[in-house]
């Protein structure tokens, strides 16, 4: 079926055939343990299914795949009947689904066994996984990527395939399967190729053994995240050519705020993805910092500001953890793990109340920023009860409400992201502009999140700039100084400080110090860190009308309102 996303007053919406509807999703690894009656009963008809070349593990460190046969796993014999049995699991209990095959272009045993100069070896793999920047890797999965398309445009569920969201690497975010840029010798041709390309000769002297020594690390830093956008890229271009342009497509992408430690990994060339043709649009999940403590703020991992000013969608993937969350073990009997997955990162709230109110947090989130998402169901199951479908129920018809004007944007702060820094800063042992982002998210006041490489284009757009960082561009400092713009930088921002430097700079900050607040596409939303009333005060000007709350007293541009511990409320802001 042919797709197109278009922007509806900044908000994504799919127009696919003759329907038009929000990007709001459900999906599951365990479609034996799915439960699509249930959202589509909620009024959800918009879906993901895996799709896996290979069997072989999506996570080099568990072992773990949600795979039970690859469809290429078989040289020469590709056996989609795994993938087709998802698909009709689906189309039975909802006749209307429109889906988007999340894709993993990972590549077969067979293949991995026949190329061992484009592997790279891994402690839960040892005869290797492909090298993400390797030329043979890309033309050869490109080609069954061909054929995978090729299959799905003429099965009889074809109509109801609205476009491919393209996955790759370690758990299938297109991380190294090293977490370290496939460094290996194997990677130094590239490597050098790569560097002469920037500057023609000056690769020629390097050494392979000084490559292993690490002696060329902060240049390999750069290569191993820009290679994989070129990759990405690469597999965007192919499969928007086999849709014939006329179905979407998109990639996990954007972690740019979240792995600091990992700065190897591949996901900080943003900056390069934003000028597709090919991409429509980005998936990550929402942050683990902290569990996703109900303490804090929920969020994202990207510049998500940057991705809607280039024309793109950030469709966020809620894998939120309930009172129902367990390991996958439990969930499939026949599952293979090397190494089962533990900690309490997989683990959501005790009690089924706790778990309404993440989700309530994660859709106003969403609703008032990036304005898409899919309920990520991981392992089956993880939101089966009758009151948290009753929650979904309302919130699917929430996301139907239209967006419309925002506040100004001079009223936000607009926070620059380097995708630099950890290359430039190696021995940084705390992820300083996430830890940024708390101080930000206590502070009342709203910062919208762009890459330091998108400054020139909104420089003249706000009155406050934040950078979470040492030392960024001077250029840009001076531009800052020279108009007369306040801004504030530093490795440790402290939210006493935000709070000043935006009440002299643009005035009285949305809600008191503590209070979460988010606001964006003519909603504003509270989340309570400590139960009690709130006070948010607008700009002259506005007001609000409530949604999703209760206990809500206005007067003029200030309104208060009482609101339990970690609940969430969502209002519509309008002109007086």
């Amino acid at each position: 079926m042919d797709c197109k996303l278009i922007f509806e007053d900044e908000k994504p919406m799919l127009v696919a055939g003759d329907k038009k509807l929000p990007f709001f999703a459900y999906m599951t690894y365990f479609t034996e343990n799915a439960h699509y009656k249930d959202f589509t009963q909620c009024g959800y008809h918009l879906y993901s299914v895996c799709a896996g070349f290979t069997e072989m593990p999506i996570n080099s460190e568990s072992g773990f795949s949600p795979f039970r046969r690859g469809i290429f796993s078989v040289k020469g014999a590709a056996d989609y009947s795994e993938f087709d049995a998802d698909i009709k699991r689906l189309l039975d209990a909802d006749e209307n689904a429109l889906i988007f095959p999340r894709v993993y272009l990972s590549m077969p045993e067979w293949w991995v066994r026949e190329n061992p100069s484009e592997v790279l070896p891994t402690f839960a793999d040892p005869i290797g996984r492909e090298m993400l920047f390797s030329d043979k890797y890309k033309t050869d999965c490109g080609q069954l990527l061909g054929q995978f398309i090729s299959h799905v445009r003429q099965a009889e569920y074809s109509e109801r395939i609205i476009g491919y969201q393209l996955s790759g690497g370690n758990t299938q975010e297109w991380f190294h399967f090293d977490h370290n840029g496939s460094f290996c010798a194997n990677a130094f041709p590239y490597f050098c190729r790569y560097v002469n390309a920037k500057n023609p000769g000056a690769a020629d002297g390097y050494s392979v053994e000084k490559f292993l020594n690490g002696d060329y690390m902060r240049e390999f830093s750069r290569f191993a995240n820009d290679t994989v956008a070129d990759t990405i890229e690469y597999f965007a271009s192919l499969c928007k050519s086999q849709c014939g342009g006329k179905q979407i497509v998109g990639t996990f992408y954007g972690y740019s705020l979240e792995n600091h430690t990992q700065f190897r990994d591949g996901g900080f060339s943003m900056y390069k993805l934003l000028e597709s043709k090919n991409i429509d649009f980005f998936s990550s999940p929402f942050s683990y910092t902290d569990d996703r403590s109900l303490e804090k703020d929920l969020s994202y991992m990207l510049a998500e500001k940057s991705v809607r000013l280039h024309g793109k969608a950030y469709i966020v993937e809620a894998d939120i953890r309930t009172h129902l969350s367990d390991y996958p073990e439990k969930n499939r009997k026949d599952i293979k793990i090397k190494r089962l997955y533990r900690g309490s990162v997989w683990f959501g709230e005790n009690n089924e109340e706790l778990t309404i109110f993440q989700l309530k947090r994660a859709f106003a989130k969403v609703i008032t920023g990036n304005g898409g998402m899919w309920w990520f169901d991981m392992w089956g199951g993880w939101y089966a009860t009758k009151r948290i479908m009753d929650e979904m129920r309302y919130l699917r018809q929430l996301a139907d409400l239209p967006f419309s004007k925002a506040l100004p944007v001079g009223t936000h702060a607009a926070v620059m992201i380097d995708e630099t820094l950890w290359e430039r800063h190696e021995l940084y042992e705390e992820n300083i502009q996430r830890e940024f982002c708390k101080s930000l998210c206590a502070s009342g006041i709203v910062g919208d999140i762009y890459l330091m490489t998108d400054f020139d284009a909104i420089k003249d757009k706000y009155s406050l700039f934040l950078f979470p960082q040492p030392d960024p561009p001077q250029n840009i400092i001076e531009y800052c100084r020279k108009n007369k713009i306040a801004f504030l930088y530093g490795e440790k921002i402290k939210t006493k400080d935000i709070r000043a430097v935006y009440a002299k700079a643009v005035g009285v900050p949305l809600a008191d110090e503590g209070d979460i607040v988010y606001e964006s596409n003519g909603f504003i939303a509270v989340h309570a860190v400590s139960a009690g009333v709130k006070t948010i005060t607008l700009p002259l000007g506005y007001t609000v009308k409530p949604i999703m709350c209760d206990n809500l007293s206005v007067e003029h541009n200030a309104f208060t309102i009482n609101i339990d511990k970690y609940d969430t409320v969502i209002l519509r802001i309008v002109s007086n």
